[in-house]
């Protein structure tokens, strides 16, 4: 049982030169030359045929056939060539591939040593000598197809793993490889999700495996698929590289946006606040927790994520365009026309930004403008709705109704169930004095969009001014829902309550309006008029007075703060008033008849002087209830 190849390989042709010494010297050169062809032939298959001599040299020692020596175990086994037996130039095929795969092992461990070295071409050709000597080894065929893909030759790393699943389809690693490669080629996602699912069902715990099918997932404009992947509890701790988690980030992103939609504000804003803690400077973060803020009426808070996202992108035009519109609806307009304006120096053709710049001017009066700017949004966008309403509204401010409603009606053409064309045709027939067409319109584009806060406001104020009071408390009522920023839809509510003898009720409407714009002298006047009606004279006087400090000649003012002062007792300021609302209207004649009776209280009476409030004075000596107006 011992591997004497070598041992013979040397000895034999010693003792054949041995041997031929002792023949006669005539024979001796014939002898010596047989001798050393003997030996010579003997070497040849002794040693050459030997693929490994440092086994050989191995197996002379230790004579073990578990080192891979062969078996010998007759004496003509170990002399073949003495014994003409017929030396075994090869191996057996069960000998011959064992020592190949020992050679294919030892070439794929240097391989995977230059992988992890980062040597991916060296890595390529030990894995492919490897082969070379041992091809029915899956593992090492899919070991190559990740040193091609780290070289990024997508093709050669697919045509492995394909090899790969071929030889065996549960290696979940040639699985992952496949997906990992077609999803690196960018434009093969669908299969690179399916073949990433199959690796992830073949070993769970799989962690490269989810975080590509999350990207991949995300890429094809699957966001919750995506979310799933990210969000695996095996993913929790992951560390995942900057552009890993941007697409995370997105993805939340997206999720928000459609929770928005849904009207889930409060996951919106979790997700939103999610992904910027994966990506700090996500713009797109910022923009939409701006978004949900307004519809939540949170205004400010709006504006401050704006200012971030624009901080982190000053070139985003969409930010600022909706930006402007959040000035809009506080009312800030000159802001809202600077900050379209912007988004116009950006992007020239916005004509979204043309067109609320257009309501913008609209709102302050600057027609000529407004027009220019709606023309250059339907220069660019011919079939824009929104446009041609903007256009309508101009005209109608100038009190163009016939052009009003021809704009009108071309919106309308583009989008028949648009609310907000409705509701302005509505405004037209309500100038043309259609009670009933007017309704007729406000109702449908209720109907179409019940929180349109125009259409509601719109009804409320026509049935105030109809007297059909219950309507209108309704309507106005939920127009402040729609719309809490509006000063003047808080003060004809006031004034509903207010006509209907529910002052009381009024006053905090009133509030809410002044509140809002702190310049709105009718809304001052018409509190004051709420609480003189419920006797609190001197918190009217101070109403009507800040009406007057905004509007100096204010008549209604003069005259009910001097209503006011009558009945807090002090005669000679009511006296003033009086005088004061008859000069800037001469002639009226409720102040005519105030200052008459004053006259005669004069003569009766001795003026008298109340220095402190008197909030349960007696009813007004003259008799009268203070109006809304």
């Amino acid at each position: 049982m011992v591997y004497l190849e070598f041992l013979e390989a040397v000895l034999l042709p010693v003792i054949a030169i041995f041997i031929a010494i002792q023949f006669p010297r005539n024979y001796r050169r014939i002898s010596i030359g047989i001798a050393i062809v003997l030996g010579i032939w003997n070497g040849y298959v002794g040693i050459y045929t030997s693929r490994q001599l440092p086994q050989d040299l191995a197996c002379l020692v230790v004579r073990s056939p578990t080192h891979g020596c062969p078996h010998k175990e007759t004496f003509a086994d170990f002399f073949p060539g003495l014994f003409g037996l017929g030396y075994p130039i090869d191996e057996s095929p069960e000998e011959a591939a064992r020592e190949e795969k020992i050679i294919a092992d030892q070439l794929a461990n240097e391989g995977r040593g230059n992988f992890l070295s980062g040597n991916y071409d060296e890595a390529v050709k030990k894995y492919s000598e490897s082969l070379g000597h041992y091809s029915e080894n899956p593992r090492v065929l899919c070991a190559r197809g990740d040193a091609y893909r780290k070289e990024q030759l997508f093709e050669d790393a697919e045509r492995d793993y394909r090899g790969t699943l071929e030889q065996d389809h549960t290696i979940a690693e040639a699985e992952n490889g496949l997906g990992q490669s077609l999803y690196a080629e960018g434009q093969r996602d669908d299969l690179a999700v399916k073949h990433l699912r199959k690796a992830i069902e073949l070993k769970p715990n799989y962690p490269e495996a989810l975080t590509t099918l999350g990207l991949a997932l995300a890429r094809r404009g699957d966001f919750s698929g995506s979310l799933r992947a990210f969000e695996s509890p095996l993913l929790r701790d992951a560390d995942l590289d900057n552009d890993t988690e941007r697409v995370y980030a997105n993805s939340l992103k997206e999720r928000a946006n459609n929770e928005v939609l849904n009207g889930h504000t409060t996951e919106a804003i979790r997700d939103y606040m999610h992904a910027l803690t994966l990506w700090s400077e996500f713009p797109e973060a910022h923009r939409g927790i701006a978004k949900t803020y307004v519809l939540l009426g949170r205004l400010n808070d709006a504006l401050d994520q704006y200012g971030k996202a624009l901080e982190l992108q000053p070139i985003y035009p969409a930010a600022l365009n909706e930006e402007g519109i959040v000035y809009e609806l506080q009312g800030k307009y000159d802001s809202a026309i600077a900050v379209f304006s912007d988004a116009l120096k950006i992007d020239g053709s916005f004509s979204d930004a043309f067109k609320n710049r257009g309501n913008a001017y609209n709102a302050v009066g600057k027609y000529d403008d407004a027009i220019v700017d709606f023309q250059n949004a339907l220069s660019g966008t011919p079939n824009f709705p929104e446009a041609y309403n903007g256009l309508g509204n101009t005209y109608f401010f100038q009190e163009f109704l016939s052009d009003a409603l021809n704009n009108y009606q071309k919106a309308l053409s583009l989008r028949p169930d648009y609310p907000e064309a409705i509701n302005n045709v509505g405004r037209v027939k309500e100038t043309q004095g259609d009670f009933d067409g007017a309704i007729q319109n406000y109702s449908r584009a209720i109907s179409l969009k019940p929180g349109l806060f125009d259409a509601l406001f719109n009804r409320g104020a026509l049935y105030e001014r109809h007297h059909m009071l219950d309507r209108a408390i309704g309507d106005l009522t939920a127009a402040v829902s729609a719309n809490p920023h509006n000063a003047e839809a808080f003060k004809l509510l006031g004034d509903a309550y207010a006509s209907v003898g529910k002052s009381g009720i009024a006053i905090p409407f009133y509030t809410q309006a002044i509140d809002i714009d702190g310049n709105y002298a009718d809304a001052l006047k018409n509190r004051g008029n709420a609480k003189a009606n419920i006797r609190d004279y001197w918190g009217a006087i101070r109403d009507y007075s800040a009406a007057i400090e905004h509007l100096d000649d204010f008549f209604e003012a003069f005259k009910n703060r001097g209503i006011a002062y009558e009945s807090a007792g002090r005669l000679d300021l009511a006296r003033l008033d009086l005088t004061k609302a008859l000069e800037l209207r001469p002639g009226d004649p409720q102040c005519v008849s105030a200052l008459l009776v004053l006259d005669l209280i004069s003569r009766t009476t001795m003026p008298t002087k109340l220095t402190q409030p008197q909030p349960k004075a007696a009813a007004p000596a003259l008799g009268l209830l203070f109006p809304h107006t």
